[in-house]
Protein backbone atom coordinates (compact mmCIF):
# COMPACT_ATOMS: atom_id res chain seq x y z
CA UNK A 1 0.00 0.00 0.00
CA UNK A 2 1.39 3.39 -0.96
CA UNK A 3 0.74 6.13 1.58
CA UNK A 4 0.29 9.61 0.16
CA UNK A 5 2.19 12.24 2.12
CA UNK A 6 -0.78 14.54 2.58
CA UNK A 7 -3.39 12.14 3.96
CA UNK A 8 -4.19 11.56 7.64
CA UNK A 9 -5.06 7.88 7.19
CA UNK A 10 -3.34 5.53 4.71
CA UNK A 11 -5.07 5.38 1.35
CA UNK A 12 -4.15 3.18 -1.62
CA UNK A 13 -2.50 5.13 -4.40
CA UNK A 14 -5.17 6.49 -6.75
CA UNK A 15 -8.05 6.22 -4.27
CA UNK A 16 -8.56 9.95 -4.05
CA UNK A 17 -10.80 12.48 -5.71
CA UNK A 18 -10.16 16.21 -6.12
CA UNK A 19 -13.56 17.79 -6.73
CA UNK A 20 -14.15 20.66 -9.10
CA UNK A 21 -17.05 23.09 -9.27
CA UNK A 22 -18.83 24.33 -6.17
CA UNK A 23 -17.55 21.53 -3.95
CA UNK A 24 -13.94 22.11 -5.00
CA UNK A 25 -14.09 25.62 -3.57
CA UNK A 26 -14.44 24.14 -0.08
CA UNK A 27 -13.05 20.59 -0.26
CA UNK A 28 -9.44 19.96 -1.25
CA UNK A 29 -9.90 16.24 -1.79
CA UNK A 30 -11.79 13.12 -0.77
CA UNK A 31 -9.74 10.01 -0.01
CA UNK A 32 -10.44 6.35 0.69
CA UNK A 33 -8.37 3.69 2.39
CA UNK A 34 -8.14 0.68 4.67
CA UNK A 35 -5.39 -0.90 6.76
CA UNK A 36 -4.30 -4.09 5.00
CA UNK A 37 -1.58 -5.12 7.47
CA UNK A 38 -1.05 -5.01 11.23
CA UNK A 39 1.72 -2.44 10.77
CA UNK A 40 -0.58 -0.10 8.84
CA UNK A 41 -3.12 -0.17 11.67
CA UNK A 42 -0.69 1.73 13.91
CA UNK A 43 -1.15 5.02 12.10
CA UNK A 44 0.02 8.50 13.09
CA UNK A 45 -1.92 11.62 12.09
CA UNK A 46 0.77 14.11 11.10
CA UNK A 47 0.31 17.90 11.22
CA UNK A 48 -0.78 19.26 7.84
CA UNK A 49 -2.85 22.37 8.61
CA UNK A 50 -6.08 20.76 7.36
CA UNK A 51 -9.26 19.42 8.93
CA UNK A 52 -10.98 16.22 7.78
CA UNK A 53 -14.33 14.59 8.31
CA UNK A 54 -13.65 10.84 8.40
CA UNK A 55 -16.31 8.23 7.72
CA UNK A 56 -15.20 4.93 9.27
CA UNK A 57 -17.36 1.90 8.46
CA UNK A 58 -17.62 -1.85 8.03
CA UNK A 59 -20.50 -4.19 7.24
CA UNK A 60 -22.01 -3.76 10.72
CA UNK A 61 -21.70 -0.10 11.72
CA UNK A 62 -20.20 3.26 10.95
CA UNK A 63 -18.91 6.38 12.67
CA UNK A 64 -18.38 9.94 11.47
CA UNK A 65 -15.69 12.09 13.09
CA UNK A 66 -13.97 15.40 12.55
CA UNK A 67 -10.20 15.43 12.84
CA UNK A 68 -9.03 18.91 13.85
CA UNK A 69 -5.79 20.52 12.79
CA UNK A 70 -2.87 19.18 14.79
CA UNK A 71 0.17 20.75 16.40
CA UNK A 72 1.97 17.43 16.83
CA UNK A 73 1.85 13.85 15.60
CA UNK A 74 -1.12 11.99 17.12
CA UNK A 75 -1.51 8.18 17.05
CA UNK A 76 -4.72 6.80 15.59
CA UNK A 77 -5.38 3.07 15.68
CA UNK A 78 -7.09 1.81 12.55
CA UNK A 79 -9.52 -1.07 12.99
CA UNK A 80 -9.02 -4.26 10.99
CA UNK A 81 -11.80 -4.73 8.46
CA UNK A 82 -12.92 -1.11 8.55
CA UNK A 83 -12.79 1.24 5.60
CA UNK A 84 -12.18 4.96 5.83
CA UNK A 85 -13.41 7.78 3.61
CA UNK A 86 -12.15 11.28 4.31
CA UNK A 87 -13.44 14.70 3.31
CA UNK A 88 -10.49 17.09 3.48
CA UNK A 89 -11.38 20.78 3.75
CA UNK A 90 -9.36 23.61 2.35
CA UNK A 91 -7.82 25.73 5.13
CA UNK A 92 -10.47 28.01 6.58
CA UNK A 93 -13.37 26.28 4.79
CA UNK A 94 -14.42 23.67 7.36
CA UNK A 95 -16.43 26.25 9.34
CA UNK A 96 -18.75 26.66 6.36
CA UNK A 97 -19.53 22.94 6.17
CA UNK A 98 -19.56 21.65 9.76
CA UNK A 99 -20.54 23.16 13.09
CA UNK A 100 -17.22 22.48 14.84
CA UNK A 101 -14.98 25.51 15.35
CA UNK A 102 -11.39 24.78 14.30
CA UNK A 103 -9.84 25.90 17.59
CA UNK A 104 -12.27 23.76 19.62
CA UNK A 105 -11.15 20.55 17.89
CA UNK A 106 -7.45 21.28 17.52
CA UNK A 107 -5.41 18.17 18.36
CA UNK A 108 -8.54 16.08 18.86
CA UNK A 109 -11.36 14.27 17.08
CA UNK A 110 -15.08 14.61 17.77
CA UNK A 111 -18.27 13.04 16.40
CA UNK A 112 -19.90 14.82 13.46
CA UNK A 113 -23.64 14.82 12.83
CA UNK A 114 -23.93 16.82 9.61
CA UNK A 115 -21.71 17.90 6.72
CA UNK A 116 -22.96 20.85 4.66
CA UNK A 117 -26.43 20.15 6.04
CA UNK A 118 -26.40 16.44 5.13
CA UNK A 119 -26.81 13.83 7.83
CA UNK A 120 -23.44 12.12 8.34
CA UNK A 121 -25.11 8.70 8.51
CA UNK A 122 -26.59 9.26 5.06
CA UNK A 123 -23.04 9.78 3.82
CA UNK A 124 -21.92 6.67 5.67
CA UNK A 125 -24.67 4.67 3.97
CA UNK A 126 -23.55 5.93 0.56
CA UNK A 127 -19.94 4.99 1.23
CA UNK A 128 -20.74 1.59 2.74
CA UNK A 129 -23.11 0.55 -0.05
CA UNK A 130 -20.71 1.48 -2.86
CA UNK A 131 -19.08 -1.32 -4.84
CA UNK A 132 -15.57 0.05 -4.53
CA UNK A 133 -13.42 3.03 -3.51
CA UNK A 134 -13.99 5.17 -6.59
CA UNK A 135 -17.75 4.62 -6.52
CA UNK A 136 -17.79 5.54 -2.82
CA UNK A 137 -15.82 8.73 -3.48
CA UNK A 138 -18.07 9.71 -6.38
CA UNK A 139 -21.23 8.99 -4.39
CA UNK A 140 -20.21 11.12 -1.40
CA UNK A 141 -18.94 13.94 -3.61
CA UNK A 142 -22.11 13.83 -5.68
CA UNK A 143 -24.23 14.09 -2.56
CA UNK A 144 -22.26 17.05 -1.21
CA UNK A 145 -22.07 19.01 -4.47
CA UNK A 146 -25.67 20.34 -4.52
CA UNK A 147 -25.61 21.06 -0.79
CA UNK A 148 -22.67 23.49 -1.02
CA UNK A 149 -24.12 25.64 -3.78
CA UNK A 150 -25.98 27.78 -1.25
CA UNK A 151 -22.80 28.43 0.75
CA UNK A 152 -20.98 31.72 0.44
CA UNK A 153 -18.48 31.04 -2.32
CA UNK A 154 -16.76 34.41 -2.24
CA UNK A 155 -13.01 34.43 -1.74
CA UNK A 156 -12.14 34.03 1.91
CA UNK A 157 -9.15 36.07 3.10
CA UNK A 158 -7.66 33.33 5.26
CA UNK A 159 -8.13 30.68 2.57
CA UNK A 160 -6.33 32.92 0.09
CA UNK A 161 -3.55 33.63 2.59
CA UNK A 162 -3.16 29.93 3.35
CA UNK A 163 -2.79 29.27 -0.38
CA UNK A 164 -0.10 31.97 -0.47
CA UNK A 165 1.76 30.25 2.38
CA UNK A 166 1.42 26.91 0.57
CA UNK A 167 2.84 28.47 -2.60
CA UNK A 168 5.85 29.71 -0.63
CA UNK A 169 6.30 26.25 0.96
CA UNK A 170 5.87 27.86 4.37
CA UNK A 171 9.09 29.83 3.98
CA UNK A 172 8.00 33.36 4.90
CA UNK A 173 7.59 35.66 7.87
CA UNK A 174 4.30 36.54 9.55
CA UNK A 175 5.02 40.22 8.92
CA UNK A 176 5.10 39.51 5.17
CA UNK A 177 1.78 37.69 5.36
CA UNK A 178 0.20 40.49 7.38
CA UNK A 179 1.39 42.98 4.77
CA UNK A 180 -0.17 40.86 2.02
CA UNK A 181 -3.46 40.86 3.93
CA UNK A 182 -3.36 44.54 4.83
CA UNK A 183 -3.90 43.82 8.53
CA UNK A 184 -1.81 43.93 11.68
CA UNK A 185 0.04 40.81 12.83
CA UNK A 186 -2.31 40.58 15.83
CA UNK A 187 -5.38 40.75 13.58
CA UNK A 188 -3.84 38.15 11.28
CA UNK A 189 -3.26 35.75 14.17
CA UNK A 190 -6.84 36.13 15.36
CA UNK A 191 -8.23 35.51 11.86
CA UNK A 192 -6.03 32.45 11.31
CA UNK A 193 -6.75 30.83 14.66
CA UNK A 194 -10.48 31.35 14.18
CA UNK A 195 -10.55 29.95 10.64
CA UNK A 196 -7.79 27.32 10.61
CA UNK A 197 -7.24 26.49 14.26
CA UNK A 198 -3.54 27.41 14.09
CA UNK A 199 -1.72 30.76 14.30
CA UNK A 200 -0.10 31.77 11.00
CA UNK A 201 3.48 31.17 12.18
CA UNK A 202 2.65 27.59 13.18
CA UNK A 203 0.67 27.04 9.98
CA UNK A 204 3.73 28.10 7.96
CA UNK A 205 5.93 25.72 10.00
CA UNK A 206 3.50 22.88 9.32
CA UNK A 207 3.44 23.61 5.57
CA UNK A 208 7.23 23.63 5.47
CA UNK A 209 7.34 20.41 7.48
CA UNK A 210 5.00 18.76 4.97
CA UNK A 211 7.27 19.79 2.08
CA UNK A 212 10.27 18.35 3.91
CA UNK A 213 8.34 15.18 4.72
CA UNK A 214 7.49 14.73 1.04
CA UNK A 215 11.15 15.23 0.09
CA UNK A 216 12.24 12.64 2.68
CA UNK A 217 9.66 10.20 1.30
CA UNK A 218 11.30 10.62 -2.11
CA UNK A 219 14.69 9.68 -0.64
CA UNK A 220 16.21 13.02 0.43
CA UNK A 221 18.50 13.04 3.46
CA UNK A 222 17.75 15.35 6.44
CA UNK A 223 21.04 17.19 6.12
CA UNK A 224 22.37 20.68 5.44
CA UNK A 225 21.37 20.65 1.76
CA UNK A 226 17.74 19.90 2.61
CA UNK A 227 17.75 22.55 5.33
CA UNK A 228 19.02 25.18 2.90
CA UNK A 229 16.54 24.12 0.23
CA UNK A 230 13.57 24.77 2.52
CA UNK A 231 14.86 27.91 4.22
CA UNK A 232 15.97 26.55 7.60
CA UNK A 233 18.89 28.34 9.22
CA UNK A 234 20.86 25.10 9.47
CA UNK A 235 20.55 21.33 9.79
CA UNK A 236 19.90 21.55 13.55
CA UNK A 237 16.96 23.88 12.93
CA UNK A 238 15.51 21.40 10.43
CA UNK A 239 15.89 18.45 12.82
CA UNK A 240 14.35 20.37 15.73
CA UNK A 241 11.29 21.13 13.63
CA UNK A 242 10.96 17.53 12.50
CA UNK A 243 11.19 16.24 16.06
CA UNK A 244 8.80 18.90 17.37
CA UNK A 245 6.06 18.26 14.81
CA UNK A 246 6.41 14.54 14.22
CA UNK A 247 8.90 13.05 16.64
CA UNK A 248 11.13 12.28 13.65
CA UNK A 249 14.72 11.28 14.31
CA UNK A 250 17.20 9.50 12.09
Amino acid sequence: MTVATDEPIPAPSGHALRPAGALGAFVECLWYGAAATAEERHHVVAPDGRMDVVLAFDDARGDAMVFGTTTRAIPYELVAGRRYLGIRFRPGCSRRMIEHRPLAVRDRRDPVERVAGIDAYALLDLAASARGPQQALQAVAGSLEPSVRHLDGRDDLVTALAAYVDGRHGNLKVSELAHQAGVSERQLERLFVEAVGLPPKLYARVVRYQRVRAALARGAKPGAALAQRFGYTDQSHLLRDLRSLAGFSR
